[in-house]
This record gives C-alpha cells, structure tokens and sequence, in this order.
C-alpha cells in the first residue's frame, strides 16, 4: 500500500461466493476499477489493488481482498499528506459517496452482500477522550493493543455495522503493518458476520422445532395409550405421519451438522487470527476478542444446543416408527397364522371328502358286484357245498354284502388316499 497518512477512513464491504464465484468477481471488480478510472497498483492472488487521485488533497485506493468463499472490498480515502488537524468526515464523505450504501446494481454478479464496516485509521496516538469522541454514538467500546504493542485497536461492533479505530500506541505505525491490520479487521468481521448470520436461521427453526416437539409428544401419548387395540388403518396413518416427520427432520438434522461445521470452522479462524495478534488488555476495557467471542460462542452454542434438540427428537421418531412397525409386523403375523390355520382346515375337510368319496364310489363298485354275483348264483352255475349254502343266501341279499363289506372298503379308501398324499408329496 502507498503512505496511509493522517486521517484515512477505510469502507470495507464483504461478500460470500461458491467455488466458481472467485474468478467472476475478479472480472467484477476490474470493471469497476475500469469506472473509477483507477490504475492497478497491485494484482495478485491474495489481493488486487486500484488507485486514483480524488483531488489535491485525497486519494483512494481500492483493495479486494480474497478468501477462500468470500471477499472484502476496501476503499480508503487517504489524505495525500498527513493533515493533523482534519476530521475524518472528509474521508468518510468520499468512501460512502464511492460506495453508497443503496447502488442501482450490484458490485459482483455471482456473491452476496454480507457486511459494511468502517475502519479509522490515525497515524498519531490518541488521548481516551479523543478516542472516545469518534465512538460518540456508540455505547459498548472494546479496546486492546495488538502486535506487540505497537498498535492500539479500539472497536464497536453490533449486528448491523461495525466501527474501528486504529492508531499507533506512539510514533507512526508502518504501512505494512497498518494494511496488515485491516486485512485482520477484514477476515474477523467476514468470519463474525458469517456466524451471525446463522442466528437468523437459528430463530426461525427454533421456533418450528418447538412446534414439532409437541406434536411428537401428543403422538407419543396418543400410541403408547391405543398401540395395544389399534387396527391396521390406524396402524398404517400413524406409520405415514412419524415416517414425514421423520424425513423432514433427517434433512434438517443433516443441514445443521454442515451450519454446524460452518459456524465452528469460522469461530476457528477468528480464533487464530487474534492469537496472532499478541492481544494485551487495556486496562479499565474490555478486550475486542472478549467481545467478538462472546458473541460468536453463544450462536454456536445456540446451534449446538439446537442440533442436539432436533437429534434427540430424530431418535423419539425412529423409536416410534419402530413400535408402529412391530405391532404391524406382529399384526401381519397373526393373520399368517390364521390364514395357515384355515387351509389347514380346509386341507383336512378335502382329506375328508377325498375319502368318503372314495369309499362310496368303491361301495357302489362292490354293490353291483356282488348283485351281479347272486344273479349268478340264482342261475345255478356255480356249484354249491359246505359254506356255500351262507354264500348262497348272501348273494340272495347284495345290499347286506355289501354292507358286510363296508369296513373292509373303508379301510382300503384310507389306504388308497394315503399312498396318494406320499406319492405327490
């Protein structure tokens, strides 16, 4: 960066993108470079940077600042010689005039709009009062010195702009080191705002989980009392609500564990770019990573607690899906059951029928028989003696033969059905 005088105010804008957006962005902001009519002072991959003289006393300079799903544009209106006495209204007039807060179309195509910050940066050192004057409007200050003490951080931030103010602790600070800073500011309130704005979310599915905790404890109690006497349509309406609402909050669960790895991945950077800071307290003030933190640790709480919230109301609705499948499972069970039953009823009325119609079909074979057989007998041409006279007077009488035989042919009608079943069996 060229010499950051006395004093510079600094717009930062971020932005978040998917994999693809990085390149398309580049080509945005060249565009707008192009507008500005700015010369590229530096264009690499970490940063790209555009200048142009605003008049005799300031310039701005245009900084996109690169992560891995996001950006920062900066713009810094600097005064071209450091001038001690000057508010930093003017450079403030210029940057929100560059970047007004409404545009009539957006900076890049394929990111979303995700903060604006204000970073005042001062190359003399400031009494407390002076300090506290340019946080007039703001009621909860943070202050802490960074970078070996060397640098002097003060900052309010709330959910919708933040403030900073940068300043040497005394002497001047470099412009390496005061661009180092901004670049840290930048990253921190991409990473903060990123976890706030997951608090949004948080809000309206805390609301619906409340909701559907209700519902699951009404159904609860509505099949613990009637699971024992439900009949098979209740069974099967019950089965398809938990199985949706079950889904439902598979899908929802699955979300939050990614906000989740989201939320805590970004807590981690915040994390590590402070540490590299060398953070010292000022005394009688809070510590600007103890606010951040603060706020930061609470959301992702919040999710946690939530998530665990939704996986234990997951859990609730895989169990009942569970014993609304073992009672129909039970259920179909049972009707197997009666059903072999039955045929084997109906295996033995046909046994039944297939033996007495057997028997009686042999019956009337031996009926006629043995009518035939006294016929015969009656036309003397079967000589008789002994036994015969019994016989004789049998075949006089076919309809007791052949109920004399009637054991004997239902014996044999057994037999005959039973080596049937062995044979096709």
């Amino acid at each position: 960066m060229p010499q950051v005088c006395t004093p510079t105010c600094v717009l930062l804008k971020g932005f978040v993108y998917g994999e693809s957006g990085e390149t398309q962005v580049r080509s945005d902001f060249d565009d707008l470079l192009s507008r500005l009519r700015a010369g590229v002072v530096q264009n690499d991959a970490q940063a790209l940077i555009g200048h142009r003289v605003i008049d005799d006393d300031y310039e701005l300079y245009a900084k996109l600042l690169l992560g891995h799903d996001y950006c920062v544009l900066q713009a810094w209106a600097t005064p071209i010689s450091d001038d001690h006495r000057a508010s930093f209204d003017r450079a403030r007039d210029i940057v929100d005039t560059w970047l007004p807060d409404r545009l009539d179309e957006p900076l890049f195509k394929d990111a979303s709009f995700l903060f604006s910050s204000q970073v005042l940066c001062c190359q003399d050192p400031l009494l407390p009062d002076e300090r506290a004057s340019l946080f007039a409007d703001h009621s909860q200050l943070a202050h802490s010195t960074v970078y070996s003490r060397q640098v002097q951080l003060s900052a309010a931030n709330d959910r919708q702009r933040g403030l900073y103010l940068v300043s040497p602790i005394d002497g001047t600070v470099s412009n390496e080191l005061m661009s180092t800073v901004v670049d840290d500011i930048s990253r921190l309130e991409t990473y903060f705002r990123k976890i706030l704005s997951f608090y949004d979310v948080y809000a309206e599915i805390y609301d619906g989980i409340n909701k559907v905790e209700a519902e699951v404890a009404e159904q609860m109690d509505e099949i613990s009392v009637r699971l024992g006497d439900a009949d098979t349509e209740a069974l099967g309406t019950w089965l398809t609500s938990i199985s949706q609402n079950y889904g439902h909050l598979s899908i929802l669960s699955k979300g939050l564990r990614q906000d989740s790895f989201s939320l805590h991945s970004n807590l981690s950077n915040i994390k590590s770019t402070i540490r590299a800071w060398d953070e010292q307290r000022v005394e009688g003030s809070l510590p600007i990573s103890e606010v951040l933190l603060n706020d930061a640790e609470m959301v992702c709480g919040a999710y946690d607690g939530l998530s665990t919230r939704i996986q234990g109301v997951h859990d609730q609705l895989g169990n009942m899906i569970a014993m609304v499948r073992a009672r129909i499972e039970l259920g179909q069970q049972e009707q197997s059951l009666q059903q072999l039953r039955d045929l084997v009823k109906m295996e033995r009325t046909m046994d039944v029928l297939e033996f007495v119609f057997l028997a009686a079909v042999l019956l009337d074979i031996f009926g006629f028989v043995f009518a035939g057989l006294g016929e015969v007998r009656g036309s003397g041409t079967l000589p008789g003696m002994g036994l015969q006279y019994i016989v004789t007077h049998l075949w006089e009488y076919p309809a007791l033969l052949t109920a004399l035989f009637a054991p004997a042919i239902l014996a044999l009608s057994y037999l005959i059905v039973r080596m049937v079943e062995r044979l096709t069996a």
